[in-house]
């Protein structure tokens, strides 16, 4: 196949180097002489096309599952006009947190520091911008096995202090399982759309010449950022309907 191709080309430059030679000096001349290359060309590719075909599908398949876990980031934002003053107020208020939560159920290996910040605020009123206070953030990442504790872990920390509460992301303790289905299903859509395709222009189906695996898709991410204490909220209410487990795969055949 690959010394079909190569006489070929070589054939096709031999071709452009006799026409360029040979070429008369009038333009019309020379214009016709090119378009007549052009049109050999474009017929030796296409029958280089049609030895070497392949037809390139790819396939997606869903599983719509309920969430039974999720994934929390909560924590506190405080300011204060020294640096060591916001990060006492905002260091007992994570701990206070982290000790509701435990009398809760959830352990501490399941809470992580997400991201801890100190800046600089400002007073924009005088010319030039004076600092007048210091922003410190302490976010925490708590994951939750049991889906019906969402909302008491959310309610338990806003009344201990938190009062940044965002980035709910939904999931499956079964993901690993569904995946596996939904990506026998992807390669499975693939294959009878490859050879719908096929039957359609004509073609058989060949051989698999490769198999690429685009990834999973199925997290559920819910932004939610609230400040209100326990009183105004009146209790969180979380819903997590569903979320797709989803594959994706790329299949490319040989045509004949």
């Amino acid at each position: 196949m690959k010394k079909t191709i190569g006489r070929t080309f070589v054939a096709i430059l031999l071709a452009g180097a006799l026409l360029l030679c040979a070429a008369p000096t009038s333009l019309a001349s020379g214009n016709d002489a090119w378009a007549a290359l052009l049109d050999r060309t474009v017929t030796a590719i296409g029958q280089l096309t049609a030895e070497s075909g392949e037809l390139t599908v790819t396939g997606t398949a869903s599983i719509a599952v309920e969430p039974d876990k999720a994934t929390i980031m909560l924590g506190v934002s405080i300011a204060d006009a020294s640096v060591s003053a916001a990060q006492e107020k905002a260091n007992i208020t994570i701990q206070t947190i982290i000790d509701s939560l435990t009398a809760l159920g959830i352990d501490q290996s399941k809470m992580s520091t997400n991201n801890y910040s100190v800046y600089p605020t400002y007073d924009y009123s005088q010319e030039p911008a004076a600092v007048n206070g210091y922003q410190v953030n302490n976010m925490l990442t708590v994951q939750v096995s049991e889906f019906a504790l969402i909302s008491q872990v959310i309610d338990r920390a806003v009344q201990a202090g938190a009062n940044q509460v965002h980035g709910l992301t939904f999931d499956t303790s079964r993901r690993s399982e569904l995946y596996r289905d939904a990506l026998q299903s992807a390669i499975g859509a693939a294959r009878e759309k490859a050879a719908l395709m096929a039957l359609a222009t004509g073609k058989q189906l060949g051989d698999l010449r490769s198999v690429t695996e685009d990834g999973q898709i199925g997290f559920y991410s819910s932004n939610v950022w609230d400040t209100r204490s326990e009183a105004e909220m009146g209790g969180a209410q979380i819903l997590g309907g569903e979320l797709d487990v989803t594959a994706r795969v790329t299949l490319v055949f040989e045509l004949k």
